[in-house]
């Protein structure tokens, strides 16, 4: 038995240490849209510790122009088991809206509803990549000029 208590100890540890580690953030969100859990990782993306969003729902977050769309995808969810992989804008705590792709399923677990367990990943534009490589030729271009 008590061999059995350490591994289970052990393997707890180890998922621990995964999702500690990972750069994206990891969300389970209940069937009526509240967050149950979110990985440490929300606070380096959002600037929230997830004690901060647990409890509240996910949709309120969303910008407005993307809600409607985030609702259908997670019908499609929730009544067909869709996998969810799309792109929204989301508010930031500063009040900013900041691109994520979001990638989930549809899980059961033992004693509660449905979950759908989410993967956050930041985005940057390509606009804003390309505006920021042109802001930085123009400098390196200027510098060379004064040489």
């Amino acid at each position: 038995m008590k061999q059995k208590e350490e591994l289970l100890i052990d393997l707890g540890r180890r998922y621990r240490d995964i999702i500690n580690n990972i750069l994206d953030v990891i969300v389970e969100v209940d069937a009526k849209g509240k967050f149950i859990y979110l990985s440490p990782q929300v606070y380096d993306m959002f600037v929230s510790q997830p004690e901060e969003l647990i409890g509240l729902r996910a949709h309120k977050f969303i910008h407005p122009e993307d809600l409607s769309r985030f609702k259908k995808a997670m019908d499609k969810v929730l009544k067909f088991g869709n996998p969810l992989i799309e792109e929204f804008r989301v508010k930031h705590k500063r009040g900013n809206y900041i691109q994520i792709s979001v990638k989930g399923s549809l899980a059961k677990g033992n004693d509660f509803n449905f979950l759908i367990l989410k993967q956050f990943s930041q985005i940057a534009s390509l606009n804003q990549v390309d505006n920021q490589l042109m802001e930085l030729n123009g400098l390196v271009l200027n510098f060379s000029q004064q040489l």
